[in-house]
C-alpha cells in the first residue's frame, strides 16, 4: 500500500476509535444532558419528586431507568468484543469496520428517537 493511503487509513482508524470508544466513559456528561432534556421525567410523581444538584426533577424510578441504560451499554461493550474479533478474522477489517459503523449509526438513530436503552446498547457494541 502506498504511504499516503496508510496515513489516511491510520487517521480514519484513530477518528473512528475516538468517536466510538468514549461512549460509555462519557456517561456522566451524557446523563447530565439527558436529565436536562427531560428524559424519563414522566416516571417521577409529584410525591416522589426530588431535585438533583442542578434543580431538575429526579426520583428513584428515573435514576433506575438511567442506570439501566448504562448497564446495557457496558454489557454490550464487553459482549461485542468476541464477535467483533471473530468477524475481523473471518471477514477482514474493511467489512467489519463498515458493519460496525453502520451499527453505530443505527444505534445513534435509535438513541435520538427515544429508544435509549436499545440505541445505547447498539452504539456501544459497535
Amino acid at each position: 500500500m502506498e504511504r499516503w493511503r496508510e496515513n489516511v487509513v491510520l487517521c480514519l482508524a484513530l477518528c473512528t476509535s475516538g468517536i466510538l470508544s468514549g461512549v460509555v466513559y462519557g456517561w456522566p456528561a451524557l446523563v447530565r444532558m439527558m436529565k436536562s432534556e427531560g428524559v424519563y421525567e414522566k416516571l417521577c410523581n409529584d410525591e416522589d419528586d426530588d431535585s438533583d444538584d442542578f434543580g431538575r426533577k429526579s426520583c428513584a424510578k428515573r435514576e433506575l431507568a438511567l442506570g439501566e441504560i448504562l448497564a446495557i451499554g457496558v454489557f454490550a461493550t464487553f459482549a461485542a468484543r468476541l464477535p467483533v474479533g471473530i468477524a475481523l478474522d473471518l471477514a477482514g477489517p474493511r467489512r467489519t469496520t463498515t458493519v460496525s459503523l453502520l451499527c453505530a449509526a443505527l444505534g445513534a438513530t435509535l438513541f435520538a428517537n427515544e429508544f435509549y436503552a436499545v440505541g445505547f446498547g447498539v452504539l456501544t457494541a459497535a
